[in-house]
């Protein structure tokens, strides 16, 4: 089958790889597309993220396949359902590459880790087996692979506690950064600014639901969000890139008794990414600061709601679809910040 292989840092190809091997408690997944994420993916393949699988690696965490095979122990999915996160995982297989969640290949594996544990079975082939969740009917398996990161945002401003009438600031003008505007507009959010480099993608995120932008290559961050929120600064702000640097800017932004929420994963060495200096010179007298580290599970019945009522589009996140022989296409297309969300199939 094929996967997208990264085996330099730098690039990444497809390439023809062993078929994964299911167990009793796994099934076997065809893999329909799988959503290209251009922060986390494009780190991998570059080698700045902190927490990366030893090369080679299959790449890929936002794919969406459809069951063709159960366990003989699987009860809790069957043939035919469409999954979130099906992903290559291999055990006992020489010379096989390793898995970065491996999301982009032709077949994955999920795991009935609700029944390993019922049945004190060890543990699940695939880690990520409380992320892969049964699609409803009538949702389109190709655009669904972008509900993976609204579901993440979504439940990350429900752990920080936002809710209608609170204002909302996001550093980052990316998919993620418009994710977060979304779902804040969806929960009654009284204002959304969004913080980038470029004027267009800003222009484009005012379809998401952001009423204010602020250009970082050209305003006083920090004043200019001031002015937006009358003085009082944001109920929330939250560092949808990974930058301490943004992080140092958010604080300074945030209002009394707000909260600064850091989402985005620094592209630093693992030691750094433990610790870093805070300056929180000119911040107010009582906030807080926040590591949202998402609970993806807990929304998926209300954003798969969202989408079969018709309160979501998905359409608007996607730039391009192209087939998974393409992904070096697909990577530079990212690299080149003009695509939201390619998706590949």
């Amino acid at each position: 089958m094929l996967a997208g292989i990264v085996r330099h840092f730098g690039e990444v190809k497809a390439e023809v790889v062993p078929m994964p091997i299911i167990g009793d408690y796994d099934a076997l997944v065809k893999i329909i597309a799988c959503a290209f994420c251009n922060g986390t993916d494009s780190h991998i393949i570059e080698g700045t993220l902190p927490f990366v699988s030893p090369l080679p690696l299959i790449l890929g965490h936002e794919s969406v396949g459809r069951i063709i095979e159960v366990g003989a122990k699987v009860r809790n999915y069957k043939v035919g359902d469409i999954v979130f996160r099906p992903q290559v995982v291999y055990k006992n297989i020489p010379d096989a590459p390793n898995s970065c969640w491996g999301g982009f290949a032709e077949y994955g594996v999920i795991s009935d880790g609700k029944a390993v544990a019922e049945d004190k079975a060890g543990s699940a082939l695939s880690g990520s087996w409380a992320m892969q969740q049964i699609i409803p009917e009538g949702i389109d398996p190709i655009e669904a692979t972008t509900l993976i990161t609204v579901k993440e945002t979504l439940s990350s401003l429900l752990i920080a506690g936002f809710s209608a009438g609170k204002s909302l600031l996001i550093f980052g003008s990316g998919p993620v950064g418009m994710s977060f505007a979304i779902c804040g507009r969806m929960l009654g959010a009284s204002k959304v600014a969004i913080v980038g480099r470029r004027d267009e993608r800003l222009q484009q995120t005012l379809a998401f639901g952001v009423d204010e932008t602020i250009n970082s290559s050209k305003d006083d961050v920090v004043k200019k969000a001031r002015e937006l929120s009358k003085g009082r600064g944001f109920d929330l702000v939250v560092d949808a890139i990974g930058s301490y640097e943004a992080v140092n800017l958010a604080v300074k932004t945030v209002a009394h008794k707000g909260i600064v929420g850091q989402y985005g994963v620094p592209t630093v060495p693992r030691e750094q990414f433990q610790r870093f200096e805070l300056d929180f010179r000119g911040t107010p007298g009582n906030w807080s600061l926040n590591f949202l580290n998402p609970d993806e599970p807990s929304t998926h019945d209300i954003v798969c709601g969202w989408v079969k009522h018709g309160l979501l589009s998905m359409k608007a996140f996607i730039s391009e679809i192209m087939p998974l022989k393409e992904i070096d296409r697909a990577y530079e297309m990212v690299k080149k910040g003009n695509a939201i969300k390619v998706i590949l199939t």
